[in-house]
């Protein structure tokens, strides 16, 4: 592995389950490994090879996830002898992962979760229930908070249906 993080850089990654009760945007990125169209950014360490974090694989955002990788398994990664790399520490501070750009700038199909609302009764009323019942299944209990701040807006400007439904897509995605 190219530029192994410090045995006292990793010793300031939050522990496994620390971070849980944190909103999604606010989980701070401690780590970032990249190769190719790869990145895996870090936000929990379990002090021994387990990290937690969001991971971008082959550039495929929409299947983009949160999980666990094994950080032996980041350092025995080599594709054609190049490595995993990571940010060094005086160009990778800690980040809030919505101000990381690559999945800021990538906003279509990435943190949202799948959502089928194609087929099912059209209702306006039904159909937010399904949304919000989406997002509280996934434990995306601040995007719901914002998602009814956004749908209150739509109401109180006298949006169109149209206009429920394109705030569907930009909470969920559409299936």
């Amino acid at each position: 592995m190219w530029n192994k993080p410090s045995g006292n850089r990793l010793l300031c990654i939050p522990r496994l389950y620390d971070t849980e009760l944190t909103p999604i945007e606010n989980k701070l990125v401690h780590l970032h490994f990249f190769i190719g169209g790869c990145d895996w950014y870090i936000c929990e360490y379990d002090g021994d090879d387990l990290f937690f974090g969001y991971a971008i694989l082959n550039g495929d955002f929409i299947n983009a996830e949160w999980g666990y990788v094994s950080f032996s398994e980041l350092i025995a990664i080599s594709i054609n002898g190049i490595e995993v790399d990571c940010e060094l520490e005086d160009y990778w501070m800690p980040t809030p992962l919505s101000e990381i750009s690559k999945i800021v700038d990538r906003r279509e199909g990435v943190l949202k979760p799948r959502c089928k609302i194609i087929g099912v009764d059209g209702d306006a009323l039904n159909l937010i229930s399904v949304v919000r019942n989406t997002l509280k299944r996934c434990n995306l209990y601040h995007e719901l908070e914002w998602f009814d701040c956004d749908l209150e807006l739509i109401q109180e400007s006298g949006g169109t249906h149209d206009d429920v439904l394109a705030l569907f897509m930009d909470y969920v995605e559409v299936v």
